[in-house]
């Protein structure tokens, strides 16, 4: 009859133990590090992917930005070369109807003459008649050539009112490109030069009488001094400017 032994050598097993407790503890800090690593990796990778997409956008906004800034800039320089020279035609149409100015001797001017001055003028068919008609008589009748002269001192005066409002509207039109300095000097302009022109209408409307031309031209000479000094300014405002790229 054959026995069969059950009898547990307890050396071995508590050898055993120890060592499969510390392959279990092994292989589960080993997967646990695995999974650790797994996380991170992945963590690490979604992170350089938001990085990544965080600085295409920022180069892309940069990239916005600086086309944005030379299209402005560029668009800034036409606009103050713009103002700055219609400020200065305005002023210098309005000059050129007081103080020392020339006056054509329209005496020696023939028929045709005087035709295509009043062609150039856009003066009406009725009235260019109204003076060729007269115009051979002029040496024996000074009074058509007074009358002519009075005419063109009109129309110039017309002219350099339409000066004034062509720099007014083009001072209005560009105001998104002006900084605040620039807009007050053109508007310290617009308004100085407005009151030029409404003095010299009155200094030339032949219907005022003569004593009450005297404060109009006091004043024209007045505004004269505080255009020029403002045309400086404007001058040197916009030269430091463009000359620094303002950008505001």
């Amino acid at each position: 009859m054959m026995i069969i032994d059950f009898s547990v050598v307890w050396g071995s097993y508590f050898i055993s133990v120890p060592l499969i407790l510390a392959t279990v503890w092994a292989g589960t800090k080993y997967l646990s590090k695995k999974y650790v690593d797994q996380k991170f990796n992945k963590k690490l990778e979604t992170h350089k992917h938001e990085l990544q997409t965080i600085m295409e956008f920022n180069k892309f906004d940069i990239q916005r930005k600086i086309q944005d800034f030379n299209l402005y800039t560029v668009k800034k320089h036409e606009v103050y070369l713009t103002l700055y020279r219609l400020f200065h035609e305005a002023d210098g149409y309005a000059r050129g109807m007081y103080g020392l100015r020339h006056v054509p001797d329209y005496k020696n001017h023939t028929s045709s003459e005087i035709s295509k001055i009043l062609d150039e003028s856009e003066v009406g068919e009725e009235r260019k008649k109204y003076f060729l008609e007269r115009w051979e008589s002029r040496y024996e009748n000074s009074s058509i050539v007074d009358e002519f002269s009075k005419l063109m001192d009109r129309i110039r005066v017309n002219m350099a009112d339409e000066q004034q409002k062509k720099a007014h509207n083009e001072w209005i039109y560009s105001k998104l490109y002006l900084s605040e300095n620039v807009d007050e000097l053109c508007s310290e302009l617009s308004n100085l030069l407005w009151q030029v022109c409404w003095d010299l209408h009155t200094y030339y409307d032949q219907n005022v009488p003569g004593q009450d031309k005297v404060e109009p031209m006091k004043s024209i000479k007045e505004n004269n001094e505080k255009i020029s000094s403002l045309l400086v300014e404007l001058k040197n405002e916009m030269q430091k400017e463009l000359s620094i790229g303002y950008y505001k």
